[in-house]
């Protein structure tokens, strides 16, 4: 398996929701029934038959079902927070996972659904040990109406320490954290990698019940591993920590045989199909969720922080520090450099992991606050 092929390949977005009136949202299902609802809760948006609630933090809310027919079917998308990046010479957070009902929705019916949204993790992350807070936090819908849909929190970033063994655990998450440097240490390949991204593993409870589109309900959950550091990162003029892993792809490793440019990137975040939130763009805020409408992360979420740049990675010109992944992922620090020795923090809305901290007594950032975001037909 090719480290640049396989091992770095993205959720291909389905684009099942394509209908009339430039792919608002579903077609009409089998025997033509319309599959609507009434619903309340969150911001609201309008456009055409169709509604989009957003709910974000602090504003967790429950999203009201009424008068919801047979196959009244909701698109629902949720993402994490992000975890943490941590300090000196620290590695990106991980971005928060993600949980999407890809093949066209789950049914739903009459009923009042808890939504949870999880804040920012903490910022200026303390290490080494098992910071609990710089895991990102989970954002959950329901329990209620046999549906449980839970996306996990991002993993911290690992932490400048000769003792990485101890507390290996801190660095999982619904997208995991990358791998802490250790100076001058000679460690085999299973105290380098990053932390697990576990969100694949979360169960999911949802209907089985045929969609309007006539298709059988399914849910995405989706999280990757954060990149392994450079184990000589603080001397090593080459080298970066490891990037976060993203809800789209694995975060970069901060030592060859990464190319020098992308060295400690954090993960690219998952991508929503354009027929999702695109039709919407009339009547959203610009910028949405903190993304404005034409840049090329709009859709993205959950993107993985940038790890720790050492003597700005050799001269590659990333004079700011090591770039997060789209979707929110902050930057890395430089050290030294002409940009600052702290992380960026991961955008809140959005899931994104905060950015490392430099040895010059850097510090890591926060990850980004989720959200949930649903779409359904209403008339």
């Amino acid at each position: 398996m090719s480290i640049f092929g396989d091992f770095f390949k993205k959720e291909a977005p389905l684009l099942g929701l394509q209908g009339s009136g430039g792919g608002l949202g579903f077609l009409a299902g089998r025997g033509g029934a319309r599959g609507t609802l009434s619903g309340s809760g969150g911001a609201v948006y309008t456009q055409g038959d169709y509604k989009l609630h957003v709910f974000t933090f602090p504003n967790s809310d429950s999203f009201v079902v009424t008068d919801a027919t047979p196959n009244a079917t909701v698109e629902i998308f949720m993402v994490a927070s992000g975890g943490s990046g941590a300090p000196d010479q620290g590695n990106g957070g991980g971005g928060g996972g993600i949980v999407w009902t890809n093949n066209g929705g789950i049914v739903i019916s009459d009923g009042t659904y808890p939504i949870t949204i999880s804040g920012a993790s903490q910022n200026h992350a303390p290490g080494p040990g098992n910071p609990i807070n710089a895991r990102g936090g989970d954002t959950v819908f329901g329990p209620s109406g046999g549906i449980t849909l839970r996306a996990k929190g991002g993993g911290f970033g690992g932490y400048f320490s000769p003792n990485i063994d101890k507390g290996l655990d801190y660095r999982t998450g619904g997208c995991g954290g990358g791998m802490g440097n250790i100076p001058g240490a000679n460690l085999p390949a299973p105290d380098v990698i990053g932390g697990n991204g576990y969100q694949p593993t979360q169960p999911q409870t949802f209907p089985s019940a045929t969609n309007v589109l006539g298709n059988t309900a399914t849910v995405l959950s989706q999280g990757f591993a954060g990149g392994a550091s450079n184990i000589n990162a603080t001397s090593n003029s080459s080298g970066s920590g490891g990037g976060g892993g993203g809800a789209g792809e694995v975060g970069y490793g901060g030592l060859p045989p990464f190319p020098a440019p992308t060295r400690g990137r954090g993960g690219d975040g998952y991508q929503v199909p354009s027929s999702f939130l695109d039709p919407f763009k009339p009547v959203i805020p610009n910028p949405f969720l903190n993304i404005g409408h034409t840049d090329p992360a709009f859709r993205y979420f959950g993107g993985g922080g940038g790890g720790s740049d050492h003597n700005n990675n050799a001269g590659t010109g990333r004079n700011f520090g090591v770039p997060g992944g789209l979707g929110g992922g902050g930057r890395g620090a430089i050290d030294p450099g002409p940009g600052t020795r702290h992380g960026e923090v991961g955008l809140n809305d959005r899931g994104g992991g905060g950015g490392g901290g430099s040895t010059h007594s850097g510090n890591g950032r926060s990850g980004g606050s989720g959200c949930c975001i649903i779409k359904y037909r209403f008339q």
